[in-house]
């Protein structure tokens, strides 16, 4: 068994209990439990730092539940992009309010999304109508679909900060492109 220097390493105590990978089906040295249990509190707090941004997206941004806001944003929130710094949850919702003017169907979907307990990457595809004018471009009734990645930090098990990513190129282009019939 390995000693109880291994688990001061990782901040824990040593326990008597441990498993090894021989009664896990494969044959190499035991493994302390307090090793195994600091796995699964890291998997644990990445997997609640992951549901946080799932949550925001979903039924905030997707569901319009504004009143769950301060339950997964920070009240130290900040918000940037290329073009813009928001600071609070009340600009976070005008922020949202301001895309489902343009775009009444608004829908986000999840990608891809990896992270820890501190920090999240979410790759997503933002989805909806033109119905509303949009950064000086009138309304055309065109469908959208545009791609982004939003990184989030969480503070105190709430998002505290994001940096956001979104193709406005591409929505531009999607909102404006003329098509034309070939000569």
């Amino acid at each position: 068994m390995i000693d109880g220097v291994a688990c001061k390493q990782i901040g824990m105590q040593r326990t008597e209990w441990s498993l090894s990978w021989r009664e896990l089906g494969d044959i190499t040295p035991t493994i302390p439990a307090c090793c195994i249990m600091k796995a699964q509190i890291q998997e644990s707090s990445a997997s609640m730092s992951m549901n946080l941004v799932r949550r925001l997206i979903k039924e905030v941004i997707n569901d319009r539940k504004y009143d769950i806001l301060s339950q997964i944003v920070h009240e130290d929130y900040v918000y940037r992009s290329p073009d813009a710094e928001l600071r609070g949850t009340a600009a976070l919702e005008d922020l949202f309010e301001g895309y489902r003017s343009s775009f009444p169907d608004l829908h986000i979907t999840i990608d891809d999304m990896f992270g820890d307990d501190r920090k999240v990457a979410t790759a997503f595809t933002l989805n909806g109508t033109q119905s509303g004018p949009l950064e000086g471009i009138p309304p055309t009734g065109r469908r959208v679909s545009v791609s982004g990645v939003v990184h989030s930090r969480i503070k105190e098990n709430r998002i505290v900060e994001e940096w956001e990513m979104l193709d406005m190129s591409a929505l531009i282009h999607q909102l404006t492109f003329e098509e034309t019939e070939p000569a």
